[in-house]
């Protein structure tokens, strides 16, 4: 659970990308990553690994921007070491509390930029 990023961006710095993939290379089975205040994307690492960049904030009570008020809480499933299945359920931070968001409301908006800033890691 590395404490990385650009605060208020999701870039991520090759660096970053480079250190995940060595983590999961020494035998991690996921990469969580937090710092940048937003959510970012998600790097496929070989067949079943991935690398959260970040997952944002989920209680905080700085409203920036917009995407520092998003986020999301990753349901993970795992078999034995294996992840085999990832739900992201989006949240919206109302007076410093998290709230879930329905995926195909206002949380769609909050997975699709996932989607997007994702897309070139995931090779989508």
């Amino acid at each position: 659970m590395p404490h990385w990023g650009v605060e208020y961006t999701d870039a991520v710095p090759a660096t970053e990308s480079a250190d995940a993939h060595r983590m999961i290379a020494a035998g991690a089975d996921l990469v969580l990553g937090s710092h940048s205040h937003w959510l970012g994307p998600i790097q496929r690492i070989g067949a079943d690994h991935l690398a959260f960049y970040s997952l944002g904030d989920l209680v905080f009570d700085w409203t920036r921007d917009e995407r520092t008020q998003e986020s999301a809480v990753a349901d993970l499933s795992f078999v034995g070491r294996r992840l085999v299945q990832v739900d992201l359920h989006p949240t919206l931070i109302i007076d410093g509390q998290p709230n879930l968001l329905e995926a195909a409301g206002g949380g769609s908006r909050v997975l699709d930029q996932v989607r997007k800033t994702s897309a070139s890691l995931l090779g989508w």
